[in-house]
C-alpha cells in the first residue's frame, strides 16, 4: 500500500480514536485559535505519527527531549506522547497489524536513522502481545494466549535490545526496556541493571520510575516493604533536587498500579505528610493543574486529612476527582466525611 493511502487511513482512524479518548471541551476559542487539545503531546503524537510526517514527529520529541518539556501538570511532555500513541495503538484490532508493519516500514526508510521508530515499533509489538494475552488475571489467559504473549514480546525486545545504541539516546527507550523486558521474562538482576544505567544516563526523567515500581508493586509479586525501600533510597539521591515531588509521584503510581486498594493507607508504608509535601510542591510549580488538585484531594480524602481536603475542596473539578478516585470514593462520600452540611 502507498504511503498517502497509510496516511489517509490512518489518519481517519486518528480522528476516531482521539474522539474516544479526548472528549472536546467546550468551543471557546475564536474562529481564528485551535483548540487547546491539539496542542497536547499526545495529541501532536498522533497527529503526526497518523498523517505520515516523520520527520515532523521527529522534531517534535527531539524538542521534548533536549528541553525536557513538561505538562501543565507537570509530567514529561515526552513520556505523554508515547503513552498516548501506545493508548491510541490499543483501539486497533488484529486486522490493522499489516497496515502497521507498512506504516513503521515506510518511516524506517524515510529516516534510516531514526531513535524513534524502533521504540514505537517494539511498543506497538508489546500491545499487540497484551492484545493477544488479554488484560484478565493469569487464570483466564489461554495456552495460545500465553505462547502469543511470550512470543511477541520477545519479538519487541529484540528490536529495542537491537537498536539500543542510537534509540537509548531518548530517555523513553528505557521506560519501555524495563516494562517489554519485565513482560519477555528478564531477570529482576537484569531489570534493575536497565534501571540504575536509565537514570545515570537521563537523572530525573520520572517514567523510569514508574516503570520501575512496577516491579515492586505487590499485585506483580513485590511488596510494600520493598516498594518503599526503593521509593526512600531514590528520592534521597544526590541527583534528584524534587525529592518530595517525586515521592508522591511514585506513590500515587504505586497505588495506580494497586488500583485504588481500599487497604492502600494501612498496607504500604506511605507517609502521608511527606506526599501532602509533595502534593504541595507540585500545586506551586503547576497551579494551573486541575489534575494534580483533584488527585490531591482524593488522596487527602482516603487519608481522613480533613483539613487538607476543606482546603482544596471549593476549586475541586468534578470530572476530574471522578476520573482520579478509586471504587467507594467520591466527592459526595468525601463531602459527608469532612464537610458541615445545614
Amino acid at each position: 500500500m502507498k504511503p498517502a493511502a497509510i496516511a489517509l487511513i490512518l489518519s481517519t482512524l486518528l480522528g476516531y480514536a482521539t474522539a474516544i479518548a479526548q472528549p472536546v471541551a467546550p468551543n471557546t476559542q475564536t474562529a481564528d485559535e485551535q483548540p487547546a487539545f491539539t496542542k497536547e503531546p499526545g495529541w501532536l503524537g498522533q497527529k503526526y505519527f497518523g498523517e505520515g510526517n516523520y520527520a515532523k514527529l521527529e522534531s517534535v520529541v527531539a524538542d521534548f527531549t533536549k528541553s525536557k518539556t513538561r505538562t501543565e501538570d507537570g509530567r514529561y511532555a515526552l513520556f505523554m506522547l508515547t503513552w498516548q500513541l501506545h493508548n491510541w495503538f490499543e483501539v486497533w484490532g488484529a486486522e490493522l497489524d499489516s497496515l502497521m508493519a507498512g506504516h513503521l516500514q515506510t518511516w524506517s526508510k524515510q529516516i534510516p536513522d531514526s531513535a524513534l521508530q524502533p521504540i514505537v515499533a517494539a511498543m506497538q509489538m508489546h500491545v499487540t502481545a497484551w492484545r493477544a494475552r488479554g488484560k484478565g488475571f493469569s487464570s483466564t489467559v489461554t495456552e495460545e494466549g500465553w505462547r502469543l504473549f511470550s512470543e511477541r514480546n520477545k519479538r519487541a525486545w529484540k528490536i529495542l535490545i537491537d537498536h539500543k545504541e542510537v534509540s537509548s539516546s531518548l530517555p523513553i527507550w528505557y521506560e519501555r526496556a524495563i516494562r517489554i523486558g519485565s513482560d519477555a521474562g528478564l531477570s529482576d538482576d537484569a531489570l534493575r541493571e536497565l534501571f540504575d544505567e536509565g537514570i545515570r544516563r537521563h537523572p530525573g526523567f520520572h517514567p523510569i520510575y514508574f516503570a520501575y515500581i512496577r516491579e515492586l508493586a505487590p499485585r506483580w509479586g513485590g511488596s510494600y516493604t520493598e516498594a518503599d525501600t526503593f521509593i526512600r533510597e531514590q528520592t534521597a539521591a544526590k541527583a534528584i533536587s524534587d525529592g518530595d515531588e517525586l515521592y508522591a509521584r511514585m506513590y500515587w503510581t504505586l497505588d495506580q498500579i494497586e488500583q485504588g486498594s481500599p487497604s492502600f493507607f494501612q498496607e504500604s508504608k506511605m507517609s502521608w505528610p511527606r506526599m501532602r509535601k509533595g502534593f504541595e510542591r507540585m500545586m506551586r510549580a503547576y497551579p494551573k493543574s486541575s489534575w494534580n488538585q483533584a488527585n490531591f484531594a482524593m488522596f487527602a480524602c482516603r487519608a481522613h486529612d480533613g483539613n487538607t481536603y476543606g482546603i482544596l475542596r471549593p476549586n475541586i473539578d468534578p470530572g476530574k476527582f471522578k476520573e482520579a478516585a478509586p471504587t467507594g470514593i467520591s466527592l459526595e462520600v468525601c463531602d459527608a466525611r469532612f464537610m458541615k452540611t445545614t
